[in-house]
């Protein structure tokens, strides 16, 4: 399989991780797993912060622990969605993100719909895929 990918297992494709994992099916059940508890701890208490790219950058407690790279700006290109941005367009892109966001008063006070339909709701989205899901 070896891609030349620093964030995947180059014999497997799954993910470099602390837990030793290399088999496709229990890193998607241990990610879900994680994912979902960290979800239920956000809910209960989210995160303060400017929400910018240095926020973005600074990776949960959990993550950090299992995988060694979070929180680093990726180096390769993905395709997994046609949102995502190549690694060198990312610090560009984002800049421009958060001046929409600025300018749009961070979305704040807006309906779901509304959100959603906004250029800083699906450009942040899409900033939130690129910085944050190098797989």
């Amino acid at each position: 399989m070896g891609s030349g990918d620093p964030y995947l297992d180059p014999a497997s494709g799954v993910l470099r991780n602390t837990l030793g994992l290399t088999d496709p099916d229990e890193w998607a059940f241990a990610e879900a797993r994680l994912s979902a508890m960290r979800l239920e701890q956000l809910a209960l208490a989210p995160l303060p912060g400017l929400y910018d790219l240095a926020h973005l950058r600074l990776p949960p407690p959990h993550l950090r622990r299992l995988l060694p790279w979070a929180g680093e700006l990726r180096r390769v290109n993905i395709a997994r969605s046609p949102l995502f941005a190549a690694w060198q367009q990312i610090e560009p892109c984002a800049a421009g993100v958060f001046d929409d966001l600025k300018r749009e008063r961070y979305l704040r006070d807006l309906g779901r719909d509304r959100f959603l339909m906004t250029a800083g709701g699906e450009a942040l989205v899409g900033l939130f895929d690129a910085v944050l899901d190098p797989a």
